[in-house]
């Protein structure tokens, strides 16, 4: 699935899962968040956070990197 995702032209996965599939996620080269941050460029920074699940983010381009900005972990490269 992520060779498919990666030759569509998608730069990341990022799922929802529940707290304790944390681990499952992890061993297959995720990064765990409990808030989803993404840098929009321009646009500014967009963030998603839900209580109940965490969110799960693979870069699929060597693009996409994680950053801190105002004290969040941040998806960075999404964008051309």
């Amino acid at each position: 699935m992520e060779c498919d995702f990666a030759a569509a032209g998608y730069r990341a996965l990022a799922l929802r899962h529940e707290h304790r599939m944390r681990h499952f996620f992890a061993a297959h080269g995720f990064t765990s968040l409990p808030r989803l941050a993404v840098d929009l460029g321009p646009a500014g920074l967009f963030t998603e956070y839900d209580r109940e699940w965490k969110y799960a983010v693979k870069p699929l381009d060597a693009a996409v990197t994680f950053t801190t900005q105002r004290g969040l972990h941040v998806v960075s490269g999404l964008l051309n």
